[in-house]
């Protein structure tokens, strides 16, 4: 029987949350009856965080190029020679943000019969521009008229992305094995937060670090471990030096035992802007991590060790907060069937059945 030929469309395999999922998926096709091609928006030769095990778990990957310094312009006659190219494909899965309208545009000129797009986030940083305005009216235009799927990672990133066209919502899945407890382990002194994501403005760094700095004068021995890279890390660097937190706060860059990871802390910390769904967060709970985020995060994500805290709190107001209930001795416990809707098995299970143009469940 012949294979049902895949390809995910996706700007790179980075430690971003999309880019975590679709690396993880990998090892959960079926490829007896699946030939899976990752196609990135990178150049040829970039090192991606997770190539080598995705290419490992037994799918292709290229790389076609990067997107800056104008070169998006190029982008639909590059992915149109590529869906060409290395096909033909049956299915094609993208997850480019509001680009994803270029690469539904592609695959239905590249006769892909099953044409997927998926939504994972609720906001934009230059949401208020009318450029952008324009930008996202255009390609939701042409992801709603080119697409024969429409997914979403929670229920508000599908609202924001096609508004009030019919979508379904796959929840992003992770290895629940991988991240399960371990039982006590020997901890260093102190109270230890953790945060994974990019040094980016929607993770509200600056903030956060203002929330550290406060906790650092209520509760002794606090620090906090970073693990992530992006385009804020020297302003980040340079604001950990004006609250002297050079002893407090560590950078841990870009790392891929996020797992061990969450087992050597204490609570997790994420005040974020803005989450498409936050599938750290998922990851974090799994462990058994008590997470305080705020306000603005679906609450999908809560599977019932979040202590949600509004972003229009002072950085102080939360350290207050956090301290009160760690000082209390309380601890959230988990829902394991909120848990369970993320085990990435059943993500592979209900993605193999749209790429072989069967009903998700």
């Amino acid at each position: 029987m012949r294979k049902t030929s895949v390809a995910i469309i996706l700007h790179g395999l980075s430690r971003n949350g999309i880019d975590m999922l679709m690396a993880s998926l990998a090892e959960h096709w079926d490829y007896s009856r699946f030939d899976v091609t990752y196609l990135l928006a990178v150049d040829p030769g970039a090192p991606q965080l997770t190539e080598e095990k995705v290419r490992a778990s037994g799918a292709r990957v290229i790389h076609l190029h990067d997107l800056d310094r104008g070169r998006w312009m190029l982008w639909p006659f590059t992915l149109r020679k590529a869906l060409k190219q290395y096909g033909p494909f049956d299915a094609a899965h993208y997850h480019m943000y509001f680009l994803n309208g270029i690469n539904a545009w592609a695959a239905k000129k590249a006769g892909i019969p099953v044409r997927i797009c998926h939504a994972h986030t609720i906001s934009h940083p230059n949401e208020g521009k009318i450029s952008r305005r324009i930008y996202k009216k255009i390609m939701r235009r042409l992801i709603i008229r080119n697409s024969t799927e429409l997914v979403s990672c929670s229920g508000q990133a599908g609202r924001y992305f096609y508004k009030d066209h019919a979508h379904q919502v796959i929840f992003n899945g992770i290895d629940l094995e991988k991240f399960a407890p371990e039982g006590e382990t020997a901890r260093k002194r102190g109270t230890r937060f953790i945060t994974v994501g990019r040094l980016h403005e929607q993770k509200n760094p600056f903030f956060l670090l203002e929330v550290i700095s406060e906790l650092n004068r209520l509760i002794p021995e606090t620090t906090l471990d970073w693990a992530g890279e992006g385009p804020e890390k020297d302003a980040i660097i340079k604001k950990i030096q004006e609250l002297q937190l050079e002893d407090t706060v560590h950078l841990l860059g870009d790392r891929q035992n996020v797992d061990k990871l969450l087992k050597q802390h204490d609570f997790f910390l994420f005040p974020s802007r803005y989450e498409g769904l936050g599938s750290v967060l998922i990851e974090a709970q799994a462990t058994g991590l008590d997470c305080f985020i705020s306000d603005t995060i679906p609450e999908e994500a809560d599977c019932g060790k979040c202590r949600r805290i509004p972003l229009a709190k002072s950085a102080r107001e939360w350290a207050n907060e956090i301290t009160e209930y760690i000082r209390s001795g309380k601890t959230m416990q988990v829902d394991p069937n909120k848990l369970g809707r993320y085990n990435v098995v059943h993500t592979a299970r209900v993605l193999m059945n749209l790429y072989a143009g069967r009903d998700a469940e």
